[in-house]
C-alpha cells in the first residue's frame, strides 16, 4: 500500500485523493492511473494517493482502500478520483456500494 499526504492547496481549497489498484501484471500500473487522474484534478488539489498493488479487486481487505476510508472518516479528503470504478471493487455492484459510502462520509464533512 502506498499513501502519499500533503497539505490543503490554498488556491483550489479542495483536497483531492486519487486511488488507484492493479491485481495483475496485464492492468494498468499504479503510475499509470495516478497520472490519468492528475488530468482530472488541478494538480497542486491532489492530497493524498492511495494504492493496493497486486492485490485482487475481489477482497474487501486491502490497505490502501481501508486509509482512503480512513480518511474520508476524519475529513482530510473533499473529492476521491480513481482512473476506473473497477479500481475500487471488481464487481460493479460493491463499487457501487463503495461510490455511495464516499459521497455518505463526504456529505457528512458539508453537514
Amino acid at each position: 500500500m502506498k499513501h502519499q499526504a500533503q497539505n490543503q492547496s490554498p488556491r483550489t481549497g479542495h483536497r483531492s485523493a486519487i486511488f488507484a489498484q492493479y491485481s495483475s501484471k496485464y492492468q494498468r500500473s499504479i503510475e499509470d492511473q495516478v497520472r490519468e487522474c492528475k488530468r482530472w484534478a488541478t494538480e497542486d488539489s491532489v492530497h493524498h494517493i492511495f494504492s493496493d498493488k497486486a492485490v485482487t479487486g475481489r477482497s474487501s481487505r486491502r490497505e490502501g482502500l481501508k486509509a482512503l476510508q480512513a480518511a474520508l472518516e476524519a475529513k482530510e479528503v473533499d473529492v476521491v478520483i480513481v482512473f476506473a470504478t473497477s479500481r475500487l471493487f471488481r464487481k460493479q455492484y460493491k463499487s457501487l456500494s463503495v461510490a455511495m459510502t464516499i459521497k455518505q462520509l463526504l456529505s457528512k464533512k458539508e453537514g
